[in-house]
């Protein structure tokens, strides 16, 4: 529902409906000529205030269409006329219409202005520039919504309000944001510039003024300024209108309002702002408190700019260093942060009263949140310790086992040489000793020869039976079943008397010992009566077991040439090392003594438990 047209002259105003001639008491659009007389868009034509009357054109006088969306006079005094129908230009009293077929994007005809560039025309499907010529159109992105206004700069330049898309400029033949600030409005209905190089915006959420050079930041006018509502939008064109005096005229829901800039008071004094609380996981922290657990990593800050001139108008920067890498700009008074991580930071904010001016310093709070145990550099230097440790452990338990390996095939070649030596090498001397006595007796009793063969056949089964335990460390099966005394007299006896005198003798009462121990002490005993029967050329070797309450010892002696244990050297007498070893590995002390010309003396002695 409309309610004319309203003329304010001399303080008065006077209203003007269809009771005095308009055809609509709705005004869609208005454009004011240079002789005086005012043009007047309705829906249902076009009326022109001449001298206190209304005439009114419509279809039957050669308009397109009834409706007239648009109003604007060039300097040449052509009136354009924006309609549903295309765009029609009023010359002289004739009418000339511009349609798609024209090259037109679209026969629905918004704002209109002149620039020296020639006509700005929006339409439903973005910019469109008539030179006189022809139409050059420059699409607009659909996001944007519709354009809105028009607004050509007296240096030239375009401005252009759209509904969705904020306030655009026209750049390399494109229509670009001409801001991307959060405080510019995204819906503009109006713009107007006034003599002080600003920009008025028409807007639902008040009137906007920004600086032609600092398009980052609004000074917001509303009810505190004197607005009947702070919503100032309108469906016709245009919504803003600049005054001869330099007052501006704004449409409004609840009628229009009118500001003059160079009357407005100046704000020279930029607000102060300070931190009020601060707020860790909802409790607030106490003065001084700048040392936050891990787990109060959700901070909120509420703050406040003084300022005696518009309060409600402060806004307001924050950031938190090194967290946000700009400033935030907001209108509320507070500010939070959730899931920080732990380090240190500081939260600054600052507020700007609505002429722009900033508060010269920026109010901060310092803090730091610790990091979980877990994340500490001593946690991290101990888990490197324990690391290194780890691998070191590693390596000397896989060296150990190289080593025990080793070990193992060291102590293997060693045990099979000493078996060899013990076994196969003494087996081989008394196979000698027969094959001479045979050699010695062929001629003089075959019977005395063959036994000595039959001796040397016997000591070739068991050199290789001895042979086969060698490779496979097993001890004579029958061994389990002979005592070790029996087997020391056995091994006195393979010796003929008429080439040695060997003898054994038991002391005590025989017990047994661990089958291991009873084999090392065999395997000594056999190694020094081989040594005797080799070397010493000794006529007497005699050998005795003697237990007692704790121990058991074993003694070979010879009555041969002799040696010095001293002189003797570990390379050359492996029979000596063999022995020592056996000893060793039961635990068990070696001792020989001997001396040239006085034979030999082995004994070994071991517990008998």
């Amino acid at each position: 529902r409309g309610a004319g047209v309203a003329r304010l002259h001399a303080g008065k105003l006077t209203a003007y409906t269809t009771r005095d001639g308009l055809p609509s008491d709705v005004i869609l659009s208005l454009a004011g000529t240079r002789n005086g007389d005012l043009w007047i868009g309705t829906p249902d034509g076009l009326s022109r205030w001449h001298n206190g009357a209304f005439t009114t054109l419509t279809t039957a006088d050669g308009l397109p269409d009834d409706f007239i969306r648009s109003l604007h006079e060039t300097a040449d005094g052509n009136l354009w006329i924006g309609t549903r129908q295309g765009l029609t230009r009023r010359s002289r009293n004739s009418f000339t219409t511009f349609t798609t077929a024209d090259g037109l994007p679209s026969n629905y005809i918004g704002a209109l202005d002149d620039s020296a560039a020639g006509l700005w025309i929006a339409t439903l499907d973005g910019l469109t520039l008539y030179d006189g010529n022809r139409f050059t159109t420059f699409p607009l992105d659909k996001t944007y919504g519709a354009i809105t206004t028009l607004h050509a700069e007296k240096s030239g330049a375009l401005w252009i309000g759209t509904s969705n898309g904020g306030l655009l400029q026209l750049r390399d033949g494109k229509l670009v944001r001409a801001s991307s600030s959060a405080e510019f409005p995204q819906t503009i209905s109006g713009i107007q510039e006034d003599d002080t190089h600003h920009l008025w915006l028409c807007t639902p959420q008040g009137i906007a003024r920004v600086v032609l050079d600092d398009l980052q930041h609004a000074e917001w006018y509303g009810t505190s300024d004197g607005l009947s509502s702070r919503e100032c939008s309108s469906d016709g064109h245009p919504a803003t209108l600049a005054a001869d005096d330099g007052s501006l005229w704004f449409a409004n829901i609840n009628g229009v309002a009118e500001v003059n800039p160079s009357r407005l008071p100046k704000t020279n004094v930029p607000p102060s702002v300070v931190i009020e609380t601060v707020t860790a996981n909802d409790r607030v922290l106490a003065p001084g408190v700048h040392d936050l657990a891990p787990d109060q990593n959700r901070i909120a800050f509420h703050f406040a700019g003084l300022s005696l001139a518009a309060p409600q108008l402060v806004r307001y920067e924050y950031k938190l260093e090194p967290f946000d890498r700009d400033w935030i700009p907001s209108t509320k008074r507070d500010a939070s942060y959730t899931n920080l991580p732990a380090r240190s930071y500081t939260f600054r904010v600052r507020a700007a009263n609505r002429n722009g001016e900033w508060s010269q310093a920026a109010a901060e709070y310092a803090f730091s949140i610790r990091p979980h145990f877990y994340r500490t550099l001593w946690f991290y230097a101990i888990c490197a310790f324990a690391l290194a440790a780890i691998a070191w452990l590693a390596y000397r338990l896989r060296l150990r086992r190289l080593q025990s390996r080793f070990d193992l095939v060291l102590a293997e070649r060693t045990r099979i040489a000493r078996d060899i030596h013990d076994t196969l090498a003494q087996d081989f001397v008394g196979i000698s000793v027969q094959l001479e006595l045979v050699s010695r007796t062929l001629s003089q009793s075959i019977e005395t020869a063959r036994e000595h063969l039959d001796q040397a056949r016997i000591l070739v089964r068991q050199s290789v039976a001895n042979a086969r335990r060698s490779v496979w460390d097993l001890r004579n099966p029958s061994a389990a079943d002979i005592t070790l005394p029996d087997r020391l007299s056995a091994l006195a006896r393979t010796t003929p008397a008429s080439v040695t005198r060997a003898d054994f003798a038991l002391h005590g009462t025989y017990r047994p010992l661990d089958p291991n121990t009873e084999e090392q002490v065999f395997r000594i005993a056999q190694e020094a009566f081989s040594n005797a029967l080799r070397h010493s050329r000794a006529k007497h070797i005699g050998i005795s077991l003697n237990y007692d309450l704790s121990s058991v010892t074993l003694a070979v002696r010879d009555d041969g040439t002799g040696f010095i244990p001293a002189n003797a050297s570990p390379n050359g007498h492996y029979g000596l090392v063999g022995m020592r070893e056996r000893a060793q590995s039961i635990r068990s002390d070696l001792n020989v003594e001997s001396a040239p010309g006085q034979g030999t003396t082995i004994t070994v002695r071991t517990s008998a438990g």
